[in-house]
């Protein structure tokens, strides 16, 4: 839904004190896709122009780099990729707010008070009660049944299964929505992107890439335990999923596709498993997480390790192409 709320698109990426909040406020240039074959080499070309590129990849970009065929009609229709130069630059730690860009200083100081405004912010959310439409359970059970027959000949080893939820006739503030569910989750990676006329809200504990230096890092999650009120029973719920085989084991086979995937930019031999199966806790979960990096050359471009790593592992299953075929199949 539009909103009058802001007169900038923007986003907004928090950490809840776990790194830097960032601030990519304001669209100097629109991502202009038209005249490219590749949504991939728009973005590189247009990332070359722009200090500061922002936006998002959309899971249907895996059609560009596989043979792969989409023919779900998505609730709310959005571009596969959609990415903005910002007016300013903005990172926040410790409460030290820093500009990193500017194009001028009305725009620096626009985004300095709009960075305190969502700091500021009540996590108080006032919403009316939506029509909510999803699938039935059993339909839903069916769908799993049907990936556990394919698992079971051997086509696939691990698939991720999703379903829509559509909340109808719902008004509500997209800020206080987020501010309200990153009061209730307090994620490490967090996003609010306003592109005018729809908004992307998300509270996450994985980190699919990160590049620093010449070294490029992610961090897969497979295993999952809710937390608990009780100390004891917490502690015995993280020490159970750390234990579980069946957990490890799809942990590892998704740190091994990660692995496979990073090795296609990476220097000979720099892929490392820095961490594996380790048990991280969250504020409503306990998630198995492994860490894999590796190290680029220079003239490697960012986008490159995107794409030969896009989509993520633990976003598909496993082998990736055979898992991506099927979810197509069974999503609605």
């Amino acid at each position: 839904m539009a909103t009058k709320e802001y007169k900038e698109k923007f986003l907004y990426l928090g950490s809840n004190g776990q790194g830097p909040d960032y601030l990519f406020y304001g669209a100097h240039a629109l991502l202009d896709t038209s005249s490219y074959k590749s949504n991939f080499d728009a973005l590189s070309d247009f990332r070359k122009k722009h200090p500061y590129v922002a936006g998002y990849l959309s899971y249907e970009l895996k059609n560009e780099l596989e043979t792969l065929h989409s023919a779900n009609v998505s609730y709310i229709p959005t571009d596969r990729i959609w990415f903005f130069s910002p007016k300013a630059v903005l990172k926040r730690k410790d409460n030290l707010v820093t500009t990193l860009f500017s194009i001028n200083s009305e725009s620096r100081d626009e985004a300095a008070l709009f960075m305190k405004a969502l700091g500021d912010r009540p996590a108080e959310l006032r919403v009316n009660k939506p029509d909510v439409h999803f699938e039935e359970k059993s339909d839903y059970i069916k769908r799993i049944k049907s990936l556990k027959q394919h698992i079971q000949l051997g086509d696939i080893y691990e698939a991720n299964l999703c379903q829509e939820i559509k909340l109808c006739n719902l008004e509500l503030s997209p800020l206080d929505y987020y501010n309200s569910l990153n009061a209730l989750t307090l994620a490490p990676y967090s996003c609010l992107l306003n592109m005018g006329d729809k908004h992307l809200i998300s509270a996450s504990p994985e980190l699919f890439l990160k590049k620093e230096g010449s070294e490029v890092l992610s961090k897969p999650i497979k295993g999952t335990r809710k937390r608990d009120k009780n100390p004891l029973n917490d502690k015995a719920l993280a020490e159970e999923l750390a234990n579980d085989l069946k957990e490890r084991a799809e942990n590892i086979m998704i740190t091994d596709l990660v692995r496979n995937d990073m090795s296609k930019t990476a220097e000979a031999a720099s892929v490392k498993v820095r961490e594996l199966c380790k048990v991280y806790s969250f504020e409503t979960v306990h998630q198995m997480i492994s860490t894999v990096v590796s190290q680029v050359g220079p003239d490697v471009d960012p986008v490159d390790i995107i794409k030969s790593c896009f989509p993520m592992g633990s976003m598909t299953g496993a082998p990736k192409v055979s898992a991506m075929e099927l979810i197509d199949k069974h999503e609605e």
